[in-house]
């Protein structure tokens, strides 16, 4: 069933072979038709779309939401939180103040305001350095986060605590443009569409998310739109939007609807192109939780099913016609969502503008030497120096990663985690 690509239907009859059939396709609903309507019209439709999903009103006593301190989470334990006489379990996980990745305070503004039954799961290191190489030897693919992980840990804590289902926001960031490349998509269709919100946007962007770890400059941009936007089109010197061919096959699908030129207030159809392809390909390929595969796997093992509501087909139709201006503004994103839920989540949480993310303190256990003897032990024994990796590269990447370098710690994780599936599968 992992192998089987989203809305799609397998017919297995005996003597015959296996047919397949897609019955929804996100990328028929990747037109902004929705750009004429004021947003709090469309902030009220989110919300009766959240009260009236089916996942949410099946929400049970046998079901648990996993919190972060983010707003899709949130979303879906307020939602629920309204259509459940009150009644909410949630379980989140906490690395404790101080680390790289630090959700504490917002989690817990959530599970206060929101939660019957909050329940904190803490990662202990010295049970991560005994048990990770094994955690991960399960999986026949390396995992690209330390946040699996994190989500392998709590579908445990779920299973241990004799919950059935565990509720996910997984979908929310594709519904409201909530990861980093969404921004640069965005950029990409002010500066070809010649907009005047162009450079506001792009100094908005570069204040509200460059970081020491991750700067974001002009140059930033550039080398994206250079490198992803031009390159993939083939054309230089754009000056049809229309002839823009970022998908194929949403351009081919959609080429009258573009050509027409619909009118939104100030720019036209058109003008959505990038953003609103990448959304698509976003809900195709990555929209149900991360690590989709690792997930199966984990639920098979515990006898838990994942329930993620925001991938429901109404809210994600909705979310794919919503306009870009009601995704991105200011250079925050999530914008109709902060707006629809104001009084439902948290103001911390609706006004947080820079992205935790959902992590494990990897970086900190890295300065751990039993934790970091497993690490360097499992990656030199994997033979990567030398194959992979320059000779000295290890130990230079735990000093970046103890001055707290999170581009090091991900390619101390990425090192480590092919490493064990070098080993293990190979």
């Amino acid at each position: 069933m992992s192998r089987l690509p989203a809305s799609t239907k397998l017919t297995l009859k005996r003597g015959l072979a296996p047919r397949t059939a897609t019955y929804w396709d996100v990328l028929d609903e990747c037109l902004p038709d929705l750009a004429n309507r004021g947003i709090a019209d469309l902030a009220e439709e989110y919300r009766q779309l959240l009260l009236a999903n089916p996942a949410m009103l099946s929400y049970s006593d046998g079901d648990v939401v996993a919190l972060s301190g983010g707003i899709d989470s949130a979303t879906v334990a307020a939602a629920i939180r309204r259509t459940s006489d009150g009644q909410l379990s949630t379980l989140s996980m906490l690395n404790g103040e101080g680390v790289l990745y630090d959700e504490t305070a917002l989690i817990r503004e959530s599970s206060t305001r929101l939660s019957n039954r909050p329940i904190e799961v803490f990662p202990a290191i010295d049970r991560m350095s005994k048990e990770l190489v094994s955690r991960l030897s399960h999986y026949d693919q390396p995992l690209a986060t330390v946040s699996i992980l994190g989500y392998e840990l709590l579908i445990e804590a779920a299973h241990a605590q004799g919950f059935s289902r565990i509720f996910t926001g997984s979908g929310g960031d594709a519904l409201f443009a909530g990861t980093y490349p969404f921004y640069l998509h965005h950029l990409s269709d002010l500066f070809l569409d010649q907009s005047d919100q162009f450079e506001h946007e792009l100094a908005c962007w570069i204040r509200h998310h460059g970081t020491p770890e991750f700067p974001k400059t002009r140059e930033t941009f550039e080398t994206f739109f250079a490198s992803r936007v031009l390159h993939e089109s083939g054309v230089r010197g754009l000056k049809s939007y229309a002839d823009l061919v970022i998908s194929e096959q949403f351009v081919s699908r959609h080429r009258n609807e573009q050509l027409k030129g619909i009118e939104a207030p100030g720019r036209s159809m058109t003008a959505y192109t990038l953003l609103a392809t990448y959304a698509g390909l976003e809900y195709r390929h990555h929209g149900i939780a991360p690590g989709i595969d690792a997930e199966y796997q984990m639920a098979l093992r515990t006898g838990l099913s994942w329930v993620a509501p925001l991938l429901s087909p109404e809210i994600v139709a909705f979310g794919a016609r919503v306009p870009a201006e009601a995704k991105i503004f200011d250079g925050r994103s999530k914008i109709l969502p902060r707006l629809a839920l104001r009084g439902w989540v948290p103001d911390p949480v609706l006004e947080a503008t820079t992205k935790q993310g959902f992590n494990l303190p990897f970086a900190e256990w890295v300065a751990d030497e039993e934790f970091w003897s497993v690490i360097a032990g499992v990656i030199r024994g994997a033979e990567l120096e030398g194959d992979f990796l320059v000779p000295g590269a290890l130990d230079a990447s735990r000093k970046l990663v103890r001055s707290r370098d999170a581009r090091a710690a991900m390619f101390l994780w990425q090192a480590f985690s092919f490493s064990v599936w070098r080993t293990s599968w190979t």
